[in-house]
């Protein structure tokens, strides 16, 4: 099951930056992989412990795996910054991955559970690290068990790097339901860039993000404004597509996937809000190998926020997603309101 999935601009709080200060959406270069991503989101040093942190639209786990795809330049760290916090339902960390001064991407990095008053407390150091300045983006993965008697491993590149076996909670907290994604190596000239994030409850390894995005207007196409107004990568709230009827359905075309890939499940995410007036719920609504579909309905949000749905099989065959099922022709996406 996917619990979460995100990596774009308008998928974090940023914290002790914004866009232009701290944080950058990099759209081209070595940040991201093309043809997966559209983008990474990269914080840097020139800000002090400024990170984008995401709240998991599941709600909190006790256990689950986390996988990223991280870009690093080559610095050394001068300042202790946050590079990685697994936080609870209030945001506060509990589970750190720090880079301590002194040492270069390549690590060792310490990892540490936090308690309420912000008291760490060491669990161990990593046996390797991450590529400085790689023409890819490494990949990280982190699963977390508060079960039984507890664990927490994680991966770089698929090579366990870490492993602990005990304890980890803290103030009986024994659940995580976020990450604060910083920067590793803490100075002026440092950059992390992330992107490809998921949250499952099964190994992530294996696993990577494709981003489809929206390139024309569908079939049904009743809402006011356009595609382009939904497809931004750098998110603009002033833009967007509107409508004052209930049951008016805006789909779009959608971008296919290059390559061949086993699909574990689709992610729709949008960011909407209510904005007045009598519709209160939002749907999603597709077109499937000529077959219309909608989804569950959610409440709009009160101001602009992320909606997310979750579809581990298509909803018409009710079989796994196939890569043809998202590339043909008639397939489209989009959303319905109603009151």
């Amino acid at each position: 099951m996917i619990y979460d999935c995100y990596g774009e601009d308008g998928d974090f709080a940023y914290i002790n930056g914004f866009v232009g200060s701290g944080v950058l959406i990099q759209t081209s270069g070595n940040y991201f992989r093309s043809g997966y991503a559209r983008c990474g989101v990269s914080f840097s040093g020139t800000s002090a412990n400024c990170y984008g942190q995401r709240l998991w639209l599941s709600g909190p786990q006790t256990t689950a795996w986390c996988s990223f795809r991280v870009w690093n330049s080559n610095a050394t760290s001068s300042n202790p910054y946050i590079f990685l916090d697994l936080v609870d339902t209030s945001g506060l960390p509990r589970i750190r991955i720090l880079n301590t001064s002194g040492n270069g991407v390549n690590g060792p990095y310490t990892v540490y559970t936090v308690n309420s008053s912000g008291t760490i407390n060491e669990l161990g150091t990593t046996s390797g690290g991450f590529t400085p300045s790689p023409t890819v983006p490494d990949k990280l993965d982190i699963n977390f068990n508060y079960s039984m008697s507890g664990s927490l491993t994680i991966y770089i590149n698929s090579s366990q790097v870490f492993s602990y076996t005990g304890n980890i909670t803290t103030n009986s907290i024994s659940e995580l339901a976020g990450v604060n994604h910083g920067v590793l190596a803490g100075n002026s000239s440092s950059q992390t860039a992330w992107s490809e994030c998921i949250v499952s409850s099964t190994d992530t390894r294996n696993l990577s993000v494709i981003t489809c995005a929206a390139r024309s207007a569908g079939t049904l196409d009743q809402w006011t404004g356009a595609y382009a107004n939904v497809n931004e990568i750098s998110v603009n709230d002033g833009t967007f597509d509107t409508t004052t009827t209930s049951g008016n359905v805006q789909r779009y075309k959608m971008s296919g996937i290059t390559g061949d890939f086993n699909i574990y499940g689709v992610v729709t995410n949008l960011r909407a809000t209510q904005g007045g007036g009598s519709l209160t719920h939002l749907a999603l609504t597709q077109l499937i190998d000529g077959t219309s579909y909608i989804d569950t309905v959610q409440n709009f949000p009160s101001s602009f926020e992320q909606v997310q749905f979750v579809q581990m099989t298509n909803p018409i065959t009710g079989v796994a997603w196939t890569q043809s099922d998202l590339n043909s022709s008639t397939y489209e996406s989009g959303y319905q309101a109603t009151t």
